[in-house]
């Protein structure tokens, strides 16, 4: 597979089917109105959650922006740095509402299929940077869109919209360690088939979530983008839970479209790193239509239980897709976590009433949230909203003098 850079001066950016292009934006420097790779512009707007046209925006960035964002900074269109604002070689191209201005912002890329196969269908991912917090009470987010005309867009979905929880406050971050990365990655069909010759275009849209109030902002970004053109489209699964039942762990999970789908495998681990096959569920081939999955381990293993699902093709491509940690054997509460947009999920499964503290700790130990709940018999859902940086964390649940843990990765 060919991988190229964006570096180049053409009317639109080359690609064919099974070509990669990438871009990481660290090309355009320090400056604040930095010129961005050709046939990448970006545009904002005065209207909540409008993608404007390709053919309008332009490609230079208003400001630079990095690690302490104060609270009071401008509102525009950012030239971000991980680490200082001007000498970061870490760029990220992103955006910051305030009260009337920049209510939206938008980062396009325009692309020609040079190659001799149709594109139907693009593998896309990239990264979501949060350079600083914002207590705006609806929260904000980056939706990624699709156009054949760089006019009218398609929205890609949920697996691409990334949304932040509102925060205490409107500071920034004290390095770059610490800036929250959301990595996106997926596959996605074309609204329509794009034959050799004609063009497409991409948009990442940063608003409020809901509302039209964008003061005490969260300033995103968007960097680190690697789209691959495919002549199908990948399996794309999603939501891959484990949750306790008595002695047993139902896995469920869904496709929204599949290709050439062989079958899932599920693999079962007693610490997220040793793991073997303990079932094997046929898929459904080829199809355009959701499909739901499932499938119950009645022996798990004692204490917590760590469950990977793989997909393989017909041709015996492997991918991993998603590991899930649940702990089956807690007597008072059965608990399994998972890493969402908004936070960290928790749910609890208790025998009876009672009032209980959740709380989040990092590997070495150290507290980094904590939530007062009260526990209804049955099923309780709770969330913890943090930033974390990837790696192990902890969740324990103190009630009375019981303590449920469990361990899961970023």
């Amino acid at each position: 597979m060919a991988v190229l850079s964006t570096q180049f001066s053409k009317a639109q950016i080359e690609i064919s089917t099974s070509e990669t292009i990438t871009e990481n934006f660290n090309s355009i420097g320090g400056e604040g109105n930095a010129a961005l790779p050709a046939n990448w512009k970006v545009s904002k707007s005065t209207s909540v959650r409008a993608v404007d046209s390709y053919g309008n925006a332009v490609s230079v960035t208003d400001r630079r922006g990095g690690v302490s964002l104060a609270t009071n900074a401008g509102n525009g269109i950012y030239n971000f740095g991980a680490g200082d604002a001007e000498t970061a070689t870490d760029r990220a191209i992103g955006f910051l509402s305030s009260t009337s201005e920049t209510k939206s912002g938008n980062l396009y890329s325009h692309f020609k299929n040079t190659g001799t196969q149709d594109i139907l269908s693009i593998s896309l991912t990239y990264s979501v940077k949060k350079f600083r917090h914002g207590s705006n009470p609806n929260g904000f987010a980056i939706q990624a869109y699709c156009s054949v005309d760089g006019v009218n867009w398609v929205s890609m979905g949920a697996a691409f919209n990334t949304s932040f929880s509102p925060d205490a406050d409107n500071s920034g971050f004290s390095n770059a360690v610490n800036i929250p990365v959301t990595l996106v990655s997926s596959g996605f069909n074309l609204p329509s088939r794009v034959l050799p010759n004609e063009e497409f275009y991409l948009a990442w849209s940063y608003s409020v979530i809901s509302t039209s109030t964008t003061s005490n902002a969260q300033a995103l970004s968007i960097d680190n983008v690697s789209l691959t053109a495919n002549a199908v489209l990948p399996v794309t699964t999603t939501n891959f839970t484990a949750k306790p039942i008595n002695k047993s762990i139902l896995l469920n999970w869904q496709t929204l479209s599949e290709q050439e789908n062989k079958h899932f495998e599920i693999e079962r681990s007693a610490d997220g790193e040793l793991f073997a096959s303990v079932a094997t569920i046929a898929g459904a081939g080829n199809s355009n239509e959701v499909k739901n999955y499932a499938y119950t381990d009645y022996s798990p293993l004692a204490g917590v239980n760590y469950y990977r699902l793989l997909q393989q093709d017909f041709n015996g491509t492997t991918t991993i897709v998603k590991t899930v940690a649940v702990n089956p054997q807690l007597n008072v509460n059965q608990l399994s976590v998972f890493v969402g947009a908004n936070g960290v999920n928790v749910t609890l499964n208790a025998e009876k009433a009672d009032k209980a503290n959740i709380e989040l700790y990092d590997f070495n130990g150290r507290k980094l949230a904590e939530q007062p709940v009260s526990i209804q018999a049955g099923i309780n859902q709770a969330v913890i909203h943090a930033d974390l940086i990837p790696g192990l964390y902890f969740v324990k649940v103190l009630s009375g003098t019981e303590v449920s843990a469990v361990k899961f990765a970023r």
